[in-house]
């Protein structure tokens, strides 16, 4: 591979802080561990919703 492929590949992540009530935070914890099927962190339910926000 050459460095302009791999470049192309490469993600660019943005660090996000937000806050969240508790009761948020424990949804948001129930809801990364409910998924069995697959590994599931607090960051892909986030963007889970923000798709399902967007269609």
């Amino acid at each position: 591979m050459t460095k302009e492929t791999i470049s192309k590949r490469e993600k660019k992540f943005k660090r996000v802080i937000f806050s969240l009530i508790e009761h948020e935070d424990q949804l948001l914890d129930e809801l990364s561990f409910k998924v069995r099927s697959f590994r599931c962190n607090r960051s892909q339910v986030v963007k889970a919703a923000l798709a399902l926000l967007e269609t």
